[in-house]
């Protein structure tokens, strides 16, 4: 077998992984992030939208969760409060 060859086949093998992977977290993330914002009673759609969701983030004080945090607050049986006010 070529050297060539068998990098290639390592790149293509472990470029191909890592996509895979990054999908599979990225719909991890989005379903935990749309049920973090039906819990908050918010339309769980709008947590696909960038500047929707910063904003509604904000404004609920959840924007400086980071990413593992929403994921845990969307699939446990958390329950939102409200606010404070």
């Amino acid at each position: 077998m070529n050297n060539d060859f068998l990098t290639n086949l390592f790149t293509l093998i472990f470029s191909t992984g890592m996509i895979v992977a990054t999908i599979i977290f990225y719909l991890i993330f989005a379903i935990g992030l749309w049920k973090m914002f039906a819990k908050m009673g918010v339309s769980g759609i709008l947590a696909f939208i960038p500047i929707v969701n910063v904003f509604i983030l904000t404004k609920k004080g959840l924007m400086f969760l980071p990413g593992l945090f929403h994921m845990l607050i969307g699939f446990s049986e958390a329950k939102y409060i409200g606010d404070k006010q």
